[in-house]
């Protein structure tokens, strides 16, 4: 069982941006979003993460860093709600958030 501290969060963010960029071709799916997410939940208890406006607001606080409106709003959820994010993007390092490379 995974401790409060431990929880998983899955910012709605995420699913988001891979069903926007699905539909616009960027990138190729080899399976549905919906069923991506549900596996998440199911199998490591991940906990869905609502945009809120204090997040939206945080946004507007961010240096330049990075355009990118999806991440920078994953920066700024993590921000707010005290959360390390999962990434790859060694950019994420130019913020003051805590992260760890997946």
């Amino acid at each position: 069982m995974i401790s409060e501290a431990e929880e998983i969060r899955l910012s709605v963010v995420s699913p988001w941006e891979l069903v926007i960029k699905s539909a616009l071709g960027k990138i190729v799916l080899h399976r549905p979003v919906k069923e991506f997410t549900r596996e998440l939940e199911r199998e490591f208890g991940a906990v869905s993460l609502a945009v809120s406006l204090a997040h939206v607001l945080e946004v507007g606080e961010l240096p330049p860093h990075h355009g990118d409106p999806f991440d920078r709003l994953l920066i700024a959820q993590a921000r707010v709600e005290m959360l390390t994010l999962v990434t790859r993007d060694s950019y994420f390092d130019l913020y003051d958030v805590p992260t760890v490379r997946a």
